[in-house]
């Protein structure tokens, strides 16, 4: 009987605290980490996966340098890239699965502010149209992400897998939904181009203008601290100052409780590879008022109202109707508490198993 073939992994971005990347990574590999290997660069560590720490910190020059090196020293067959790159040597043995969530760097999106985003995109431009074609297995976490690199790198619909992002039981816990008395708006968000939150805000002083509602306050998570004032400014501009709150990372309790307190939730990207707050946001009971962008349909389906992205005036006019339509909320309630039991890890695991067998 021949041996099970050596998986390794990049633990990078999985290691505390983590983004959706890092979950999705978390949820394939599961109960499997113990048998796997993770790697890291030297100096990083996690709470609870063992990850072997060598090499460079600066990422490309680990992934392109470091990382072949520890996989042929450890004796990869299968080593598994979950974040839009890989290395693109790799030891003539090694099968590379890559992950590719989404295609938003080929995009021709506004430069960012943030250097790191605009080097990150540089990079994947470079490297995910070579690592492609390199790879023996490519997932993915949507249909239309998989339609993408169907039609821009000529893959065939047969070499990619989808499994789509998902969460875990616990946000169904003790779950009544929104009892707030609070007029909130809830995102969870970044300061990249291609979450749009410029324009989100705007929406937003749109709504309060149009509702007259100086209550209304609009909760925005997820972007990091030293990219605040570039947002705050923007709402001091437009006169909403003080109904504009901001975030950086929450916990899942913090998140949990930010669902609860809010009347909708809002997502005004123009594009997402999946966009794992929806899920949470209907496991909360919230009613969506989504971008038409990317994924986004494709996740939200029945339980949202959408809009373009490009257009202030029409996001505003679908939170608008989300808020004052009674009938439309406890529709759009009822069908995304029903959409997202698709989205569980229970749901997912079958696919997830299927993976495991293919390359195993």
């Amino acid at each position: 009987m021949s041996e099970r073939p050596r998986v390794g992994y990049d633990g990078r971005l999985a290691i505390e605290p983590f983004r959706g990347m890092g979950r999705y990574l978390r949820t394939l590999i599961g109960a499997r980490q113990g048998s796997l290997i993770g790697f890291c660069a030297r100096g990083e560590s996690s709470e609870s996966l063992a990850l072997i720490g060598e090499g460079a910190r600066s990422y490309p020059l680990w992934e392109q340098w470091s990382l072949p090196k520890q996989i042929s020293r450890y004796g990869i067959d299968v080593f598994i890239a979950p974040y839009n790159t890989a290395p693109l040597r790799l030891p003539a043995n090694v099968r590379l699965v890559l992950i590719v969530h989404d295609l938003i760097f080929l995009d021709p999106a506004p430069l960012s502010h943030s250097l790191y985003q605009n080097a990150g995109r540089a990079y994947r431009r470079l490297v995910v149209p070579r690592a492609l074609h390199n790879a023996h297995c490519i997932l993915t976490v949507s249909d239309f992400t998989k339609s993408q690199i169907m039609r821009r790198f000529g893959i065939s619909a047969e070499a990619i897998r989808v499994i789509p992002c998902s969460i875990g039981a616990g946000w169904f816990r003790n779950n009544r939904g929104s009892n707030s008395t609070e007029h909130c708006i809830f995102t969870v968000t970044g300061e990249a181009p291609s979450k749009n939150l410029g324009r989100g805000i705007q929406a937003f002083a749109r709504l309060a203008r149009i509702t007259g509602d100086s209550a209304l306050t609009f909760r925005i998570a997820g972007v990091k601290s030293k990219f605040h004032n570039q947002f705050k400014r923007l709402a001091e501009h437009l006169g909403v100052a003080s109904q504009v709150q901001l975030y950086g990372y929450l916990s899942e309790d913090a998140l949990r409780e930010a669902y609860r307190k809010a009347k909708l939730f809002f997502m005004p990207s123009i594009s997402e590879g999946f966009g794992i707050p929806v899920l949470e946001a209907m496991a909360n009971r919230l009613p969506l008022a989504l971008s038409r962008g990317g994924s986004l349909p494709e996740v939200g389906g029945d339980a949202a109202l959408y809009f373009d992205p490009y257009s202030i005036e029409d996001m505003a006019q679908v939170m608008r109707r989300v808020l004052i339509d009674t009938t439309a909320r406890e529709e759009l309630v009822a069908c995304g508490t029903k959409r997202v039991r698709a989205f569980t890890e229970e749901a997912v695991r079958p696919p997830i198993e299927e993976f495991w067998r293919s390359i195993l």
